[in-house]
């Protein structure tokens, strides 16, 4: 029994020791802040690029609950292309 009880806290340390090593230096990595479209919740960048619309309607789609509020458009112009191939939402 105390061979058993040794050998599980020995395992446990050792356990622990390896997750906190694991943990340690390197800086954390910061992602660059989003720039929105003023009075909106849509990213400047939907404005610019096509790509970024279908991103946008993607994440939104993917986040979206019955009890999510709703995104305000406001003044922001989305990315039009007549000449860009049909993307899947």
């Amino acid at each position: 029994m105390t061979f058993t009880i040794s050998k599980t806290l020995v395992v446990m340390t050792l356990g622990a020791a390896m997750l906190t090593a694991c943990g340690g230096g390197g800086s954390p990595v910061q992602s660059p802040a989003i720039e929105y479209v003023a009075d909106s919740g849509i990213p400047a960048a939907a404005e610019k690029d096509v790509t970024e619309v279908i991103s946008f309607s993607k994440a939104q789609i993917a986040t979206t609950s019955d009890a999510s509020d709703p995104v305000l458009l406001a003044n922001a112009m989305l990315a039009v292309s007549d000449t860009t191939e049909p993307l899947d939402i």
